[in-house]
């Protein structure tokens, strides 16, 4: 008992070894300490543009699959005249008679119109108006095909134009938009891709991948008018002609509804 209590009073060299080796340790673990803070901090600095490239890329996926959202019919009208025409010539000297058939076709009288929101069996005659309609005679609204990302792919697929791709911006009025973003919009095979990135060199980058789904719906009607009968005289010759007209109305609605398959996203050089 004498001795532990003298070695615990000792003044040696062996207190102040262990003062050292308490020391490394404090300072091991306050070292770990400081290299924590600092990668916090350091991961806290960014995380604010971090979160301004996801949202700026999310806010602009929402956007497009909101005008995705609702379904855009197209209405194809073609109204065909078909005019055929009898024509007797008489000569009442020689009482000789002469008689020739023909058809009188001009061009299809073409009309398409664009229904938002509305689906092809929703769709009435009176519906199909000058406001609506964007291509043939008399058509006013020859910007709707353009109006939103909806009607102009829409008219694309209905058309079966060739595969199309470009580059938009959206962005608001302020100068620098922390915001903005970058789409690249491709239509090819009845499928619709928006691939999306923030501006800036860290790029986060989102792709929706839309299918479209189309419901056409045709319908056709006939009239024919009533003959009509010119008779005239010129010397001794009497011409007589009779005429019908008949009128072909063909009509088709298509009604494009777009599906989001898939939603690829990450970070991108």
């Amino acid at each position: 008992m004498r001795a532990i209590q003298k070695k615990i009073r000792s003044r040696r060299g062996a207190s102040i070894t262990f003062a050292l080796l308490l020391f490394l340790v404090c300072a091991v673990l306050s070292s770990v300490v400081i290299v924590a803070a600092t990668t916090a901090s350091g991961r806290i600095s960014r995380l604010a543009e971090t979160d301004r490239r996801y949202y700026a890329v999310t806010s602009a996926a929402e956007l497009i699959a909101d005008l995705l959202d609702e379904p855009v019919t197209i209405v194809k009208k073609e109204i065909i005249t078909e005019t055929s025409v009898e024509t007797v010539t008489i000569d009442l000297e020689t009482e000789s008679m002469t008689n020739s058939n023909t058809i009188e076709q001009p061009a299809p009288d073409v009309k398409e119109y664009l229904l938002e929101n509305k689906k092809a069996d929703e769709v009435q005659d009176g519906d199909l108006t000058t406001a609506v309609q964007f291509s043939g005679e008399n058509a006013l609204g020859t910007e709707l095909i353009h109006a939103s990302l909806a009607n102009d792919a829409a008219c694309r697929i209905v058309n079966r134009e060739p595969s199309f791709t470009r580059k938009l911006t959206l962005a608001s009025d302020l100068l620098g938009d922390p915001l903005a973003a970058e789409i690249e919009e491709s239509v090819s095979n009845g499928r619709l891709v928006f691939t999306i990135s923030n501006t800036g060199a860290d790029r986060y980058q989102m792709r929706l991948i839309f299918n479209a789904r189309t419901d056409t719906i045709p319908d056709s009607r006939r009239t024919v008018s009533e003959p009509s009968f010119t008779e005239t005289y010129e010397g001794n010759t009497v011409t007589q002609v009779t005429r019908e007209t008949t009128l072909t109305e063909n009509t088709t609605k298509t009604t494009v509804t777009w599906e989001l398959s898939s939603i690829q996203s990450g970070l991108t050089a």
